[in-house]
């Protein structure tokens, strides 16, 4: 599960486990049965300035949509 699922951690792993097959597993036990990273390699999730690099779009537009005036109304 760890290896067709390289994002998910241990406790993903475990809460999985007992959501779909009903078996209670600490997520401890789950971390010593999945295979170590080799050291030197970036990790498998994003990092906080792929993930803005990514969005940069999306975010602009989202902080920006609404404005507030000095006497509290919106405009969109």
């Amino acid at each position: 599960m760890a290896t067709d699922n390289p994002l998910w951690g241990e406790e993903r792993i475990a809460n999985e486990l007992l959501l779909k097959l009903a078996i209670r597993v600490s997520p401890r036990t789950v971390s010593e049965y999945m295979p170590k990273r080799p050291t030197g390699r970036p990790r498998g999730d994003q990092r906080w300035s792929t993930f803005v690099r990514n969005h940069a779009k999306a975010i602009v537009a989202c902080d920006f949509f609404i404005t507030v005036t000095a006497t509290f109304r919106l405009f969109s």
